[in-house]
């Protein structure tokens, strides 16, 4: 129940982002920002699109990710709705350090993980599908200003709902160790 309704939030924080684009309608559809990161909650390599909203303080991606076979013994494809806040901001000469904050919600297309669960399973065998995920994330960027775009290059700390919810029912997990880190960049059209 507690991970139905971490992933209803998050999906409610899009809608701010969607509310604040809908103004220009064909801006609404074309990405101003692209992302590609090392690491995290997508897999080991993710590009994504995105958009920025309310004078950079809200940012919306659709990520892909892969992890491949050869990696971690599995291949693991995934596909991500990413929405951030901005919390603070420091301006200096014509760069910028932000701190954010967001949420999430990813789709894992791997073998033995089901959004419907096949009728082998017996009823309430588990509370919420094995395929999808929240993922809470933290971090901070610097943004560098050329004279035609902006180029930015992060840092995130993230872990998934199952890692919270299974932290807060058996404390004897170290709460660092939820945490994963991941480095990306990305490039802001103007």
């Amino acid at each position: 129940m507690i991970r139905i309704m971490f992933l209803l939030l998050a999906g409610m924080l899009s809608l701010p982002v969607s509310v604040f684009a809908q103004k220009n309608h064909a801006g609404y559809l074309r990405p101003d920002v692209v992302e590609i990161q090392y690491a995290g909650n997508y897999g080991l390599m993710s590009l994504g699109l995105g958009q920025e909203f309310c004078k950079d303080i809200l940012s919306s991606y659709l990520v892909l990710g892969y992890l491949p076979k050869a990696v971690n013994g599995v291949e693991v494809k995934s596909l991500a709705v990413k929405n951030t806040i901005q919390m603070k901001q420091f301006d200096f000469r014509n760069n910028r350090l932000q701190l954010y904050t967001g949420v999430s919600v990813i789709y894992y297309k791997v073998h033995n993980t089901y959004t419907r669960f096949p009728k082998y399973f017996p009823k309430g065998y588990y509370d919420f599908p094995t395929s999808l995920h929240a993922a809470p994330l933290i971090g901070s960027s610097f943004l560098w200003n050329t004279t035609k775009n902006k180029l930015a290059f992060f840092w995130e700390f993230a872990t998934l709902d199952y890692y919270l919810i299974n932290y807060f029912k058996n404390r004897s997990m170290n709460f660092l160790n939820l945490w994963n880190l991941s480095f990306g960049m990305t490039l802001h059209f103007n």
